[in-house]
């Protein structure tokens, strides 16, 4: 009962996201005449850009129990894909399968917006540990603690916008936000795990050094709560572990390649789809890596199983002198800034 109550879950999580299946996707032969055949449709464009945050007062906050379990896991990340979607300025949609896209920086605080994820023991109340993550790229970009009430200094990666360091005043740390070191790279589900994660960020202030652990704790929180909101197999991947309390462990080989190419696979969807060339059944480009040639087809990266659960947009993907994507108008015009600034919505 337990195991079939979790399958339903992650069901009802991936068809949040557009698509929900096994790691090995149909061909484009396995797809109905109708959906084989079909091609995407044009995206109805809202604004483009980012919510209008001034200041850090307006970024909005999630509560994360490190003891919530995988059912907790998946609400969150159920609640997590509400506000993407609100934020988003267009679906891809392509045989009745719909992506959302990430929106772009905001033009007039000229930077992106965010969203910040509390983490917290329910049996500890000694600390918290706030996530900042970007809404335009779903990236973990700085942190800070609360120690008995008080918080501490906000910690920015090496690599992380200047403007995102000036928005919260925060301290450079000499890691950067990307895969370095891949060994590194073990998310565990157990409660352990979880408890290991928060001991790394509650304590960073005390001392600042760049353990392996506290490394490996980064690591895990990018896969655990960014990666698992980009691709389907690793939002699977990691919901199992959480589920089985699966000691820390390294990714597969393609799991690490896909998520290498989340913004590149995004790329090929956005690009047929400008062209008129969506198709599910029509072949991934030659140059798609090897490690990942067991998704060979668009139905792979969008579709019943498709990987891809939000899409990164860029600026390039957009035709020339597209009504819709008219960015020189929009940046002239005062009212494109003020875009919403959704708040989680909480289940009750």
């Amino acid at each position: 009962m337990v195991l079939s109550r979790a399958a339903t879950e992650l069901r009802a999580t991936a068809a949040a996201g557009g698509g929900f299946g096994r790691r090995r996707c149909s061909s484009g032969s396995d797809q109905t005449p109708a959906m084989s055949a079909a091609q995407g449709k044009r995206p109805q464009v809202k604004n483009p850009f980012a919510p209008f945050q001034i200041d850090l007062s307006h970024v909005r906050i999630t509560r994360v129990s490190i003891r919530g379990g995988g059912r907790n896991f998946r609400k969150i990340l159920r609640i997590l894909k509400e506000r993407e979607r609100k934020i988003s300025p267009f679906e891809v949609e392509v045989g009745g399968f719909r992506v959302h896209a990430t929106p772009l920086e905001n033009p007039g605080v000229k930077r992106t917006s965010f969203h910040i994820l509390r983490l917290y023991d329910p049996l500890d109340d000694e600390f918290e540990v706030d996530l900042l993550i970007q809404d335009v790229d779903l990236y973990f970009v700085a942190f800070r603690r609360q120690r008995n009430g008080e918080w501490g200094i906000w910690f920015t990666f090496s690599d992380t916008d200047e403007r995102v360091r000036q928005f919260l005043g925060g301290t450079k740390i000499y890691m950067s936000m990307g895969y370095n070191y891949p060994s590194l790279i073990t998310p565990g589900g157990s409660p352990e795990a979880f408890e290991d994660i928060m001991f790394q960020f509650a304590n960073f202030e005390d001392d600042q050094r760049i353990t392996h652990e506290f490394k490996s704790a980064a690591y895990s929180i990018m896969v655990i709560f960014c990666e698992t909101r980009r691709l389907l197999s690793l939002m699977l991947e990691i919901s199992t572990r959480i589920d089985l309390q699966s000691p820390n462990a390294a990714l597969s080989a393609s799991q690490f390649e896909m998520i290498q190419h989340w913004s590149s696979a995004s790329g090929i969807i956005l690009t047929a789809n400008n062209e008129k060339t969506l198709d599910l059944g029509k072949d991934l480009p030659k140059w798609w890596p090897k490690k990942l040639n067991h998704l060979k087809f668009i139905s792979c990266l969008i579709g019943a199983r498709g990987e891809l659960l939000i899409l990164k947009f860029n600026r390039r993907y957009v035709r020339e002198n597209d009504e819709e994507f008219n960015f020189e108008k929009l940046l002239q015009d005062p009212r494109s800034a003020r875009v919403p600034n959704p708040d989680f919505v909480i289940p009750q």
